[in-house]
């Protein structure tokens, strides 16, 4: 005797597959809220972090420097006196405060005093460890990052950049791949040091000002599209 063995009907097969999608459309937001928290959370972590990295180099030699040079170590050759395109010369000492080049008798008067590195990118050799950032090499010719190396109005440059850097400087970049901005203390413009993260729409601001423009990088409570504003995190020190 055979025994017929009951199979789902095509409406138990629809009603099931309907449950199922309306769980996913109710758990898939919750999910990717949870997700963008987990974002903000780790590039707010990152800040406070590159911040106690720029305290400890100001320190030891009395000046803030680029981020992707807060990881070089304090190997210095001092028969090497000019900036020069030579991938081989020594980068260890940086070659650049955080909105200028250094001068050759102070790259040679900090060796004495540059305990790097103060943070570790992707290599491991001290200090905090960050595992989102890219090698200049790979965006130097990017259209993105010559924005974020022009010079502003006010004299700065996000990412200050000199065609002498190594292609193999690590830069950190926050959660949603954007480049991390540092302003240092200044006598004139800014009174603390402030660092920023673009956030989740990698604009300044809300993004209301279309396509990146310089001058949106400066900090400007009166526009909301500017810097600072919006979805960005700002960490001051």
């Amino acid at each position: 005797m055979r025994v017929r063995r009951k199979a789902f009907t095509a409406v138990e097969v629809t009603m099931v597959a309907a449950v199922i999608a309306i769980l996913a459309l109710i758990i898939m937001p919750l999910f990717q809220k949870r997700a963008e928290k987990a974002k903000i959370v780790a590039a707010q972590d990152d800040l406070q972090g590159l911040a106690k990295a720029e305290i400890l180099a100001n320190a030891d030699t009395d000046l803030y420097y680029r981020l992707q040079d807060l990881d070089n170590t304090k190997f210095y050759d001092e028969t090497i006196n000019n900036p020069t395109s030579d991938p081989n010369i020594d980068m260890s000492v940086p070659w650049a405060v955080w909105n200028r080049a250094l001068f050759s008798s102070e790259r040679a008067a900090i060796s004495n005093s540059w305990e790097g590195p103060y943070i570790a990118i992707q290599t491991g050799k001290g200090g905090r460890s960050y595992a989102r950032a890219i090698l200049l090499g790979d965006v130097r010719g990017s259209a993105e990052f010559q924005v974020f190396t022009q010079v502003n109005s006010q004299g700065f440059a996000p990412i200050l950049y000199f065609p002498y850097d190594s292609d193999d400087d690590y830069i950190p970049i926050d959660p949603w791949g954007s480049y991390y901005i540092f302003f240092a203390p200044t006598e004139t413009i800014y009174s603390h040091g402030v660092l920023y993260s673009l956030g989740p729409n990698r604009l300044p601001g809300d993004g209301s000002g279309g396509n990146i423009q310089i001058d949106q990088l400066l900090r400007d409570s009166t526009q909301d599209s500017h810097l600072g504003n919006g979805d960005d995190l700002k960490y001051v020190f």
